[in-house]
């Protein structure tokens, strides 16, 4: 059940990424881009725990929920970070 957890979350982060893409596309302003661009290493060190966690959920589940929770850690963080223009 862990494992299939994980693939789920994973499945979802990688149908959201392809959403604000599909979405980015429409919208050209700039802003919108390099917002894209800053969060790129968000999503593969999300989706890189998520892939870990799958594999480490056959071996210790409670390890690969630790992994499926720091996962959370970058998107909520970087929703916090100040932006250039806020100053």
């Amino acid at each position: 059940p862990v494992a299939l957890y994980g693939a789920i979350l994973a499945a979802c982060s990688t149908s959201f990424m392809l959403l604000r893409r599909v979405l980015l596309r429409t919208n050209t302003s700039m802003n919108a881009r390099d917002e894209v661009q800053e969060r790129r290493w968000t999503f593969q060190i999300s989706l890189s725990l998520q892939t870990a966690g799958i594999g480490i959920a056959f071996l210790s589940p409670l390890t690969a929920i630790g992994l499926y929770v720091v996962s959370l850690g970058p998107w909520v963080f970087s929703e916090f970070h100040p932006q250039a223009e806020d100053r």
